[in-house]
């Protein structure tokens, strides 16, 4: 004679353990995608490291439907000055924002233009960018620094 309660015993831890596993699976699930995150936030990060630290690099940036304000740092050894920045669209549509502005390594110098903007408020963005500057200390002319990363955001509702 079969003993049925003992194969239901058995099939009812089988369904426990499968439940735990699985709940135990959400629950790592659920940690981990706090911590990767995809799509735009991962090249604006990106491109906020690579700023940062770059031979003429931005602490920060925002643009707006007001306009563009760059926060630009000189991380070179010597004293420039930085002629223009070149602000490039991926359609190709290119505007250069003056500057002229002695920068000291270390110095920082926030530039705020009103002509070049973003619209709608939340769109990303992604520039790429040019800048002419001046080897003060080697008198070293219209040296061109071209960036390697893309200045990426969204469209601020404001200026910072």
């Amino acid at each position: 004679m079969m003993d049925y309660g003992k194969k239901a015993q058995a099939s009812t831890e089988y369904l426990i353990i499968m439940a735990i596993a699985i709940i135990i699976a959400i629950v790592v699930i659920s940690v981990l995608s706090g911590f990767i995150k995809v799509g735009g936030s991962t090249s604006m990060k990106k491109a906020k490291t690579y700023w940062k630290s770059a031979d003429i690099g931005f602490n920060s940036w925002t643009m707006s439907p007001e306009g563009i304000v760059l926060v630009l740092q000189n991380n070179l050894e010597y004293k420039i000055s930085v002629d223009w920045v070149n602000v490039t669209w991926p359609s190709g549509t290119s505007v250069i924002l003056p500057v002229d502005k002695v920068l000291y390594p270390g110095d920082t110098y926030t530039l705020r233009n009103y002509t070049v903007n973003c619209s709608p408020v939340g769109v990303g963005y992604s520039l790429s960018i040019r800048i002419q500057y001046d080897n003060l200390d080697d008198g070293i002319e219209n040296n061109t620094w071209i960036g390697k990363e893309r200045l990426t955001g969204d469209c601020a509702s404001q200026l910072i």
